[in-house]
């Protein structure tokens, strides 16, 4: 049954999130990030808690379409809330690695036999590029802070 969840879930999420596209003249990059090998990678559901890190904390919304994400302390919430991650870790057992390059936080998981990732990257403009990695296919999109 929990495989089954998984696999939808990915599934929808994969088709909803395709429908908020980036925006490209929203761009910028992110000159901050530390060299990938002093990343600070963390298997969340050892605590059932995700890190994220305080510059993602807040509600974000795609700048094209009315999708929101919002960010704790502990817990990431995507596609309108319909993905809660702290959720999913304790009560269907997923298992997410998390990873924080300074300007770059990234959610790892499979789901559905599936590889997901899903990265934050802070932009120079105060926007956030989320881009969600699935199926060898990369969907970014843009988030303005409300």
């Amino acid at each position: 049954m929990k495989k089954l969840a998984i696999l939808i879930l990915a599934l929808a999420l994969t088709l909803s999130l395709a429908a908020c596209g980036g925006n490209k003249s929203a761009g910028g990059d992110n000159t901050s990030n530390p060299p990938a090998s002093t990343a600070n990678n963390n298997a969340a559901d050892a605590s059932g808690k995700l890190n994220p890190p305080d510059w993602l904390a807040g509600t974000w919304k795609c700048a094209e379409k009315s999708e929101t994400m919002t960010i704790t302390a502990h817990n990431v919430t995507v596609s309108n809330g319909n993905l809660d991650f702290t959720w999913q870790i304790n009560n269907v057992g997923l298992k997410i690695t998390e990873s924080n390059d300074g300007g770059v936080y990234s959610l790892a998981y499979t789901a559905g036999g599936m590889d997901v990732k899903y990265a934050f990257e802070k932009q120079s403009d105060g926007t956030v590029k989320r881009t969600l990695t699935t199926g060898g296919m990369d969907i970014p999109q843009i988030f303005t802070k409300q």
